[in-house]
């Protein structure tokens, strides 16, 4: 039964939009499974890029959304590094030590901004203006430059 299904004649495979359509649902589904390959690739070396440039004085942001300035780093083991951050306002100031995986920005060193393909933005040029013009006099009369007969 299932050979008649799948047959030459008069099978499910018969028509050529059908295995049009089959084929393109294959491609959307590799897709899907092989884009987010890359992105996270992306994700992990900007990371790791944040990772390796921090130092003490630096100004963080931790996941959790506490922001202070590195006082030490502390290397646990090769793959584990801890921070010492100091955080709070002028005379009541606290210490803590946070996970190197802990941190979500670098407030010192801003991130340079990139395009879709990973290359930096380049600057929007300014817009040429005229320089030390004088405002217009202000009309004393609306629609000053229409005739308008007067009311007498």
């Amino acid at each position: 039964m299932l050979n008649n299904f799948l047959s030459a004649e008069g099978g499910l495979f018969d028509d050529a939009v059908v295995i049009i359509v089959i084929v393109a649902l294959v491609l959307l589904v590799g897709a899907m499974i092989i884009m987010p390959m890359f992105t996270s690739k992306k994700r992990n070396s900007q990371t790791n890029a944040l990772y390796s440039n921090l130092s003490p004085g630096d100004k963080v942001m931790t996941i959790g959304g506490i922001i202070g300035t590195i006082l030490e780093i502390a290397e646990r083991s090769p793959a584990d590094k801890e921070l010492l951050i100091e955080t709070g306002a002028e005379g009541s100031k606290t210490t803590l030590w946070i996970d190197l995986k802990g941190v979500y920005q670098n407030l010192s060193k801003p991130a340079a901004e990139t395009n879709f393909f990973g290359k930096p933005k380049e600057p929007i040029p300014a817009i040429p203006t005229a320089v030390n013009k004088e405002p217009e006099a202000a009309v004393d009369e609306p629609f000053s430059d229409v005739n308008v007969p007067k009311e007498e």
